[in-house]
């Protein structure tokens, strides 16, 4: 798995970041550790507020215990359109859709 290489690849304390599909967040959870990479932080994608989320961001430290924190869920879309939260999170979504005033 990715994590294997991440490990060889990051320094001391370095940040590992990925996206992964949320029904496999604990195979995802047990490489980290074997590969003494402490989870620190999940935060849940959904679809739409309500929806179940279809993938997860995880945050994780290199040579870190795990202090994992759940974030609440994100939704990424309202409607038809990138969500309020979603642009916030990361606003290059919304490049080139600008409001034409």
């Amino acid at each position: 798995m990715f994590c294997h290489a991440a490990r060889r690849l990051l320094r001391h304390h370095g940040l590992f970041c990925c996206i992964f599909p949320a029904e496999d967040l604990s195979r995802l959870l047990s490489t980290l550790e074997r590969e003494r990479l402490g989870c620190r932080r999940i935060l849940p994608l959904c679809p739409r507020a309500g929806e179940a989320a279809k993938r997860v961001l995880v945050l994780a430290r290199k040579d870190a215990a795990a202090q994992c924190r759940l974030e609440a869920p994100l939704p990424l879309h309202d409607g038809q359109d990138w969500s309020r939260g979603a642009l916030a999170f990361c606003p290059w979504l919304g490049a080139g859709h600008e409001e034409k005033k």
